[in-house]
């Protein structure tokens, strides 16, 4: 008789937008079939319509556990891995409220996990993203011409390495072009003891593979990133206010964590890639052409609202 798989723990960080929080609980709910252990963490919103959503998959019994924060803070990670580390296993999955899955077999929480089980020194693991969703900037310009362009551009994440990815991936199972997004993310729980989840994106990346791990995107596991639809949904949502989020968790980090140095090109590398000689310029790393050619941000990082 087949053993039953165990619950993997599946952290949910949620910031206002219910909208967007309603699609990635609909789509985790619907299209998770491993076992799965979902704990919401509300980073104190201030939209009334979050708590209705999240109640919603209450009643569906969605939830191992829901806790609703008294402030915003950009250490709420550190706290929930600590509070809920009994439970966080051998790895957990982690997933903020702007992100939906899609419906696959095997699902989304089985192939991560199946990465996960084939290789231990694997310790962070991202999916890839649906790039249907980037908006291009004269569609921008057309849908928003009142907003200034440095903001439109945020919102659009027009400088995002992610625009680079081939709307169909890679053939390789793993590929590492730049830090796996933190919007969606597997991890092996012990790297927690050397690196807080609340790190930034860029600098959890680094420092996995500065202890020994390895990092990548599972290129078999896709997802949405609602914040790319803002313009539409949310255009007056503050990427100021984001920014100085980042700023923030970065400043924490920056007191408990000591810089370690990184070679700008050591990601692709661990894929399999050939190595040469790379010259760095404004905006980003130019790889020469034995790479992919959709590498050619790979020095770029990834940030994540982590609100």
């Amino acid at each position: 008789m087949t053993q039953p798989s165990t619950p993997i723990t599946v952290l949910i960080l949620s910031w206002n937008r219910p909208i967007y929080l309603w699609v990635c609980l609909d789509s985790l709910y619907r299209h998770t079939r491993h076992p799965a252990r979902f704990v919401l963490i509300d980073n104190h919103s201030d939209d009334t319509a979050v708590r209705p959503v999240v109640e919603g998959f209450q009643r569906r019994g969605m939830f191992h556990a829901v806790r609703w924060e008294a402030e915003n803070s950009s250490r709420r990670l550190d706290d929930i891995t600590d509070r809920f580390r009994d439970v966080l296993d051998e790895y957990f999955a982690f997933i903020e409220g702007d992100v939906s899955v899609f419906e696959t077999d095997p699902c989304w929480l089985t192939r991560m996990s199946a990465h996960m089980k084939a290789d231990p020194q694997l310790a962070l693991l991202g999916s890839y993203i649906d790039g249907r969703d980037f908006i291009d900037s004269k569609q921008a310009q057309h849908i928003a011409p009142d907003l200034g362009a440095a903001q439109r551009a945020a919102l659009i994440k027009a400088r995002s390495p992610e625009r680079d990815l081939p709307l169909t991936p890679p053939a390789e199972p793993i590929i590492d072009p730049f830090n796996p997004p933190g919007r969606l993310l597997m991890l092996r729980t012990d790297l927690l003891d050397s690196v807080p989840l609340s790190t930034p994106d860029h600098e959890l990346y680094q420092r996995a593979k500065s202890i020994g791990y390895r990092a990548g995107i599972a290129t078999d596991v896709r997802h949405r990133h609602l914040s790319l639809t803002n313009l539409f949904d949310y255009p007056a949502f503050s990427t100021d206010q984001r920014d100085a989020y980042y700023a923030s968790a970065i400043a924490n980090r920056s007191q408990v964590l000591e810089a370690t140095p990184v070679e700008a090109d050591a990601g692709p590398e661990s894929a399999g890639w050939r190595s040469t000689p790379a010259v760095v310029k404004r905006g980003g790393l130019h790889p020469t052409p034995e790479r992919p050619s959709w590498l050619s941000h790979a020095g770029r990082f990834l940030l994540s609202r982590r609100r």
